[in-house]
């Protein structure tokens, strides 16, 4: 089950009321309206959907002609916890029209911004059938022109655009908006969009910059590395394996981005005097053995790979693996004693585990190349 941002939800409740469009001139009207709100939250909070909607829409029945923004807000929070975005859409979107007043235009707006954004989760088909509504919420913000709300409504007009695929101009109104005149959540989020929007443009040395403003050092580090910066890329590494929250799937990555970025050896440096949990340590001695290997020193490599099969659990093959494809690549010895050398070494990690794909591909390439070499001598 989808569920509506929780800062948004807070917002769409503690929304004024739309003068002129959910204000009755019967006082009785709108007593009937706050009991309807606090009964949907109250119900909503125990997890009763449908009779939440039920009391909301008996609610907005009984108003005849008076519709209301409040209620149209709440019947799309409803919808959208229970699941059925569609419906959602259309109330929010509703209620952003009858908001006359800037600021609560913007909140609706962005309610339904938010609301767009997690249906396009769905791709395709579902991304093209909520653009109305990304457009509407676009010309809700775009008639925003209070001097206070300026960075609110290029924030909310940015990131229309962005799930709209206007990369470009969402960056420029992205760029535009004023943070510091933005809630905290608000300009993080703005900052993040823009950081991927920047990204996605190939713009990665100033998407890793952005990244950096919000606090996404893991974000920062991807886009140096596609910036090819190595100093930046394994200072980014160093700042995330220091913070204490080491496991393979980081270290893996670290790998590869100082590959990529040729930060080979900056980053086998931090790596060297990084202390590890023994849970760890095969992942952290194999991520060194590779960076070893890449940076040409195949001893080291042959040593440190070793030392992490040692370290490994039975059942794990990786550092096996590892040193077969080392072994195999050294610059020392006969060509035939490299490949028996890297066949023992994975015909072991077949023994600890059975089922590695990686492993077996191995030893059928090289079964592959032994094969060719008997051919070609016969």
């Amino acid at each position: 089950m989808q569920r509506f941002p929780v800062l948004a939800l807070l917002i769409l409740l503690a929304m004024p009321l739309a003068p002129g469009a959910s204000l009755s001139a019967d006082e009785g009207a709108k007593d009937a309206t706050e009991n309807a709100l606090e009964r949907a939250e109250t119900l909503l909070a125990s997890g009763r959907v449908d009779d939440a909607i039920e009391a909301l829409e008996e609610a907005l029945a009984a108003r005849g002609d008076a519709d209301d923004a409040a209620l149209r807000a709440a019947l799309g929070r409803a919808y959208m916890t229970g699941g059925t975005p569609y419906a959602a859409l259309q109330h929010f979107e509703k209620a952003m029209d009858l908001a006359s007043r800037g600021e609560d235009a913007l909140a609706y707006a962005d309610a339904l911004i938010a609301v767009a954004r997690s249906h396009m989760a769905g791709g395709g088909a579902a991304s093209v059938q909520v653009l109305p509504y990304l457009m509407d919420a676009l010309d809700a913000a775009t008639g925003a022109t209070d001097e206070d709300l300026v960075a609110l409504r290029d924030a909310v007009m940015g990131e229309a655009r962005y799930w709209m695929g206007d990369l470009e101009d969402a960056v420029k109104l992205l760029q535009g908006a004023d943070r510091s005149a933005l809630d905290e959540d608000r300009a993080r989020r703005t900052g993040e969009l823009l950081a991927h929007a920047l990204y996605a443009l190939g713009r990665f040395a100033e998407a890793a910059e952005a990244f950096t403003a919000t606090g996404n050092v893991r974000g920062a580090a991807t886009a140096w590395s596609a910036a090819r910066r190595g100093d930046e890329t394994a200072a980014a590494y160093e700042t995330l394996l220091r913070a204490g929250a080491v496991d393979a799937t980081l270290l893996d990555e670290a790998h590869d981005a100082a590959r990529y970025a040729g930060a080979e050896a900056k980053l086998a440096a931090v790596l060297a005097t990084l202390e590890v949990d023994e849970a760890v340590r095969p992942a952290w001695l194999t991520t060194r053995g590779r960076l070893a290997a890449a940076l040409g020193e195949h001893a080291a490599a042959v040593e440190l790979l070793r030392a992490a099969a040692e370290a490994a659990p039975e059942a794990s093959a990786r550092p096996l693996y590892e040193l077969g494809q080392v072994l195999l690549a050294s610059p020392e010895g006969e060509a035939d004693d490299r490949a028996d050398r890297a066949a023992e070494a994975w015909v072991a990690a077949l023994a600890r585990s059975p089922s590695d794909e990686r492993v077996t591909a191995a030893l059928w390439d090289q079964a592959g190349r032994d094969y060719s070499a008997c051919l070609l001598y016969t």
